[in-house]
């Protein structure tokens, strides 16, 4: 047999060189890609907390804002407050009512055990969740609240204080919240107790 006549020999160290480059090059991409996704992820939770400093809270900047938002028809704010770390002894929550400089209610006054103050609520189900957090003062009922319903068209999301006073007579006030609020109720999931009937 001559030697053009013979098979050509593959190389199969090249072959080798060939598929480990190619390895490395979707593993890098892959890498790149997730790298990405995780800093669109982060911009997006920068922009989402800058929006929130916007809204303005009763809480101090060393307290962590579980909820806040503007009173539509007044110049009032309604937030929750809470310790920078929810789980830590010396946790506290309270709620605030009025202006910066010009509280017109702090619940409770004291900070000590003031989660067992609280009592909370959640339902959820497709397109639906709603969230109360509720606690008695001198005989009035408070109600925060945040509503999320994606079966109306178009979808509404509504937040507030619903105030029930039950001495001397029944009667009861709802002050909604303008837009945008900001609302971390969630957080309080498996924390304050949950109440037995939120009437959701």
């Amino acid at each position: 047999m001559t030697r053009s006549s013979q098979p050509p020999i593959r190389n199969i160290k090249a072959s080798r060189v060939m598929l480990k480059s190619a390895g490395s090059f979707w593993h890098n991409a892959l890498l790149l890609q997730a790298g990405v996704l995780l800093l669109l992820a982060a911009c997006s939770g920068a922009a989402l907390a800058a929006g929130e400093k916007t809204i303005p809270s009763l809480c101090s900047p060393s307290e962590r804002t579980v909820f806040s938002c503007r009173i539509a028809g007044v110049q009032k704010v309604l937030s929750l407050c809470s310790s920078s770390a929810l789980r830590a002894p010396g946790r506290y929550l309270q709620y605030r009512f009025g202006r910066a400089g010009a509280l017109e209610m702090q619940y409770p006054l004291q900070k000590g055990r003031s989660f067992e103050a609280f009592s909370a609520g959640h339902y959820f189900r497709a397109q639906v969740d709603r969230r109360r957090v509720t606690f008695s003062n001198q005989g009035v009922r408070y109600t925060i609240f945040s509503d999320f319903e994606g079966e109306e068209r178009p979808a509404q999301k509504e937040a507030g204080v619903t105030i029930n006073k039950t001495q001397q007579g029944s009667s009861e006030s709802t002050l909604r919240c303008r837009a945008p609020f900001v609302d971390h109720l969630a957080d309080l999931d498996e924390i304050i107790t949950p109440e037995a009937d939120p009437s959701l």
